[in-house]
């Protein structure tokens, strides 16, 4: 997928979130807890122009006890050294969560660890470039594989009410709680991310914006998931993919094949893959009795199925996983 389909792609799907740039390169974004949840679980970083800082802000996928950070610093990202340097980025996370009309830039660059030694200015120019009024700016590297896909599929399950994280009990790329009831300390319009669970004391009840209605086919989508899910605890894994022939791939190795083979069972008992050129018959057999798509077709036109769950007395998550969701996001 190439830069100005993945715009094409978040227009059309989440309206409410996203409007168009400045330029053909960059979007807005409605406001920062989005703008956050893009940098955590995509391939991007938080620009200050103000401050002329860039941080790397992610969620630890195994024993998420906090988030852990990286300053760029002449070039080569580095942690927070003092106890000062942490409160100013915890103070600058809390003013990029309570703004609006961010700036999201994709991006020639690359965002490598071992890479930004070279073009350390850059990253400021393009940030620069964007401007639509706000001290911060998203920039998204060149990569737009499966990062673009585990961020795709973290807003889509949102949407569905499911809490959406790295952390969890597999390998796979995204893990996904559906708790009914269960509702974030301070209400949005999509389910919290368990990154935002974790910093829920830096963010304060915050006013949020939007740009109108969610899309028909998240509309459609959500309204399906919880009539199949039917009230019911879900342990949900995702597998993204970055290419049509990955995401539709029936081995274990990738795609739909390392959801059926690999990550599905008594823990995570829905599974989704995610990725580019998936279609409706994508899923053969009874694959899709547990598994769905998140996705696009190659006219980028989005494809959302949920799985075709039947109805179950008991729930779709094990004890266990429901421990961890409490005891790592529900502190």
């Amino acid at each position: 997928m190439n830069r100005s389909q993945a715009i094409e792609f978040l227009l059309k799907t989440f309206p409410d979130l996203f409007s168009a740039g400045k330029s053909n390169n960059d979007l807005v974004i409605s406001n920062g807890i989005e703008a956050l949840n893009t940098a955590v679980y995509g391939n991007a970083v938080i620009v200050s122009l103000r401050e002329q800082k860039v941080f790397a802000v992610k969620e630890p996928s195994n024993n998420p006890l906090f988030y852990s950070v990286m300053v760029l610093d002449n070039g080569f990202w580095v942690p927070p050294n003092y106890e000062l340097d942490m409160q100013l980025v915890k103070l600058g996370l809390v003013k990029l969560i309570h703004s609006y009309d961010i700036s999201i830039v994709f991006s020639d660059l690359s965002l490598s660890l071992y890479e930004m030694d070279t073009y350390h200015g850059q990253i400021f120019d393009v940030a620069s470039e964007a401007g639509s009024g706000s001290e911060y700016v998203i920039v998204w590297g060149s990569y737009l594989g499966e990062d673009f896909w585990t961020y795709t599929a973290s807003l889509v399950l949102r949407a569905c009410g499911v809490v959406t994280g790295f952390g969890g009990l597999t390998n796979a790329d995204l893990h996904g709680y559906y708790i009914p009831g269960f509702e974030p300390p301070y209400f949005f319009p999509y389910q919290w991310s368990s990154f935002m669970l974790l910093i829920k004391s830096l963010v304060g009840e915050t006013c949020y914006k939007t740009y109108g209605q969610k899309s028909p086919y998240i509309r459609d989508f959500a309204h399906e998931f919880k009539d199949i899910i039917g009230g019911k605890k879900a342990g949900i894994v995702v597998e993204a993919e970055s290419t049509a022939y990955r995401a539709n791939n029936h081995t274990k190795n990738c795609g739909i094949g390392q959801l059926r083979e690999k990550y599905l069972g008594y823990d995570y008992q829905i599974g989704y893959v995610a990725g580019p050129g998936l279609r409706e018959n994508s899923l053969t057999n009874d694959e899709n009795i547990s598994i769905g798509v998140i996705g696009c077709s190659q006219d980028i036109e989005p494809v959302f199925l949920n799985p075709l769950t039947p109805s179950r007395e008991f729930d779709l998550m094990s004890d266990k996983v429901y421990r961890f969701f409490m005891a790592n996001y529900c502190k």
